[in-house]
């Protein structure tokens, strides 16, 4: 039956590191099926619970986050795992929850559902126990799951050194990068610079105006081809806010060269009309590279 299958997994956002060592293990619960779970943790912060607390740190990896300008002290495990089970009931409804109920269930034979406050520690300590055995080695279950081909979700600048590790572990299924450059062709972000800046990094150009800027991004997409790359991956928002046009060449350098000096942020509507020129950059350039342009929209 299909059931027998095997995967091809050709979009996820499995972290290549947990693959690139042998000797990985996850902690604990908390940061295999909370932390990384981005529907999850909307879901939670709808109800008033920070990040913080569900044991997440800030960008820079100190010990205290700041979600609305206060400072908070980041939850251990067992406390951010405690807190997200005594909020689970907001997950009723949802795919989120039924995702979890049968990882819980089919892959640790764990079925007191729901989650909550009478078996938070109980549930904390039997999870725990089992992430912490070679049978649940992120590659062992990959193979129990029947993965024959994985794509990870991968930063333009990425080093791709995990990747590389993967490949000299010979693993019994394939493991490909995506090439993911929203970063840093989201011109308005307050980190776009800093995200050029590791592009450039990366590639090793120099990115100083608009063409060093194409060359970069040429070279990173051939660096993940080598890599094994057969997509690029966009995360969109909205297209009527960013339709996909190319812009005049020298609107588009005149845009560039005044994010990059940092004299004044682009407006919303230049941020708008760059980042959907560059769409068009990015599907120019896969027809030349010959990788699968992706795309996420809403």
């Amino acid at each position: 039956g299909v059931q027998d299958a095997p995967l091809l997994c050709p979009h996820g956002h499995i972290d290549p590191s947990w693959l690139a060592d042998e000797a990985f293990r996850w902690s604990s619960p908390t940061e295999l099926l909370v932390k990384p779970d981005h529907y999850l943790v909307r879901l939670m912060r709808s109800q008033g619970v920070s990040e913080a607390q569900l044991g997440i740190r800030p960008r820079g990896g100190s010990g205290k986050a700041s979600g609305d300008g206060s400072m908070e002290e980041v939850a251990d495990d067992r406390e951010a795992w405690r807190t997200f089970c005594a909020h689970s009931r907001v997950l009723r409804g949802t795919p989120t929850a039924l995702w979890l109920r049968e990882s819980l269930a089919q892959v640790f034979g764990w079925r007191d559902w729901p989650l909550g406050v009478h078996n938070a520690d109980a549930s904390f300590d039997a999870l725990s126990a089992k992430l912490a055995s070679a049978e649940f080695a992120p590659a062992a279950l990959l193979q129990r799951f029947g993965v024959e081909f994985l794509s990870t979700t991968d930063a333009a600048s990425s080093d791709l050194r995990a990747h590389t590790a993967i490949a000299a572990r010979g693993l019994p299924f394939r493991v490909v990068p995506t090439f993911r450059p929203d970063a840093a062709l989201q011109i308005g972000a307050s980190r776009w610079r800093a995200e050029v800046t590791a592009l450039g990094v990366a590639a090793g150009v120099r990115v100083k105006d608009y063409a060093s800027y194409l060359r970069a991004l040429r070279a990173r997409r051939a660096a993940f081809k080598r890599a094994g790359a057969l997509a690029a991956d966009h995360g969109v928002d909205d297209l009527r806010r960013t339709p996909p046009r190319a812009l005049p060449l020298h609107a588009a350098e005149d845009i560039f060269a005044a994010a990059l000096a940092g004299d004044a942020p682009p407006s919303s509507a230049q941020a708008a009309a760059f980042e959907g020129h560059m769409l068009m950059q990015m599907a120019r350039m896969s027809t030349e590279d010959g990788m699968v342009m992706q795309m996420h929209c809403g």
